[in-house]
């Protein structure tokens, strides 16, 4: 929150300047932490720059399940992949490139005046921006929108590479690895030590679906580390006295009891986090937290062992 209250005392002007050198830093420590330059759904990576087999060409390479710090301009984010007969078929292309970064700008100048009293509220703040700046949920989806057009042997005709982050601004297709991109943006900018992380996600008795979320870490006002998981795609709905839905917040649970040794059973998909379901009813100023009956949310890192094949498009520009 230090830079919140250093916000609020700062000019429109000084707001570009501070924030255009912040970027300028994070995005320099981001790269020279990850040689990829991408993040990928269920995919194995290679940092090579000609092809993703490894050195065997076994197909099988390591695959990128979590992103710490700000994800620099450039980045692509492969988001989907086709299965068929006990292997994958990379997706001629199905990746957009982050090319927007006013919309962190545009973040600061509507938070600057605002009323935001703690951490959980400025998750809120950021849940409320993303979608508007998303748009309400259109009839065309994130995949109908890219119009991939599938050959008979599970690879595209034209590859699709000319889209951007940008493209999904007022669309209402954006899902969960959008949102976990730019609101893990916004945090690091905020001071937060914020991961993306590629997984899974059951609710209640729905079945496993692919997930990202964030796990974000912070010095609460005592000066104690607090990790949070943060859910920004998947939220709690908030309702009012007669049962009518009036808004959500992002779905928020406190890992911090959590030991280390935890973390990395969790880390490396030998334990999936377990939690109970809730929603929200409004008071007031105030938000009643309700457990809901027979439902729960278990979140997992991305476990996909299978190949990848068809890989030729990846190191597109």
């Amino acid at each position: 929150m230090d830079f919140y209250y250093k916000l609020k005392e700062m000019s429109l002007e000084e707001i570009e300047k501070y924030l255009s050198y912040e970027i300028y830093n994070l995005e320099s420590i981001s790269k020279q932490n990850n040689s990829y330059g991408y993040i990928g759904y269920n995919l194995y990576f290679n940092p090579g720059k000609i092809s993703l087999l490894d050195e065997d060409e076994k197909n099988h390479v390591e695959e990128v399940k979590f992103h710490t710090g700000y994800v620099p301009k450039g980045t692509k984010v492969v988001f989907g992949c086709n299965t068929y007969d006990n292997g994958m078929s990379f997706n001629g292309g199905m990746y957009y490139i982050v090319d927007d970064e006013e919309y962190v700008y545009e973040f600061c100048r509507l938070i600057k005046d605002a009323d935001v009293r703690s951490n959980e509220e400025l998750f809120e703040f950021i849940l409320f921006y993303l979608n508007d700046y998303f748009g309400e949920r259109g009839n065309q989806t994130r995949e109908e929108m890219f119009q991939l057009i599938m050959k008979p042997d599970h690879t595209y005709y034209d590859s699709v590479i000319g889209h951007k982050l940008s493209d999904f601004k007022g669309k209402g297709n954006a899902v969960c690895t959008e949102y976990a991109v730019m609101a893990n943006n916004i945090l690091t900018v905020f001071g937060f030590d914020s991961t993306i992380v590629l997984g899974q996600l059951k609710m209640g008795m729905k079945d496993v679906q692919d997930h990202a979320f964030n796990i974000v870490s912070y010095t609460d006002s005592e000066y104690n580390r607090k990790d949070m998981l943060v859910d920004f795609s998947s939220s709690s709905d908030v309702y009012d006295f007669n049962y009518n839905k009036i808004g959500d917040v992002p779905y928020t649970i406190d890992l911090t009891y959590l030991d280390d040794d935890f973390f990395e059973k969790f880390y490396y998909m030998q334990k999936h986090l377990y939690f109970d379901d809730y929603c929200y009813v409004s008071e007031g100023g105030m938000l009643l937290k309700l457990k809901v009956d027979n439902n729960t949310r278990d979140y997992y890192v991305s476990s996909c062992k299978t190949p990848v094949k068809d890989v030729s498009n990846i190191n597109q520009k």
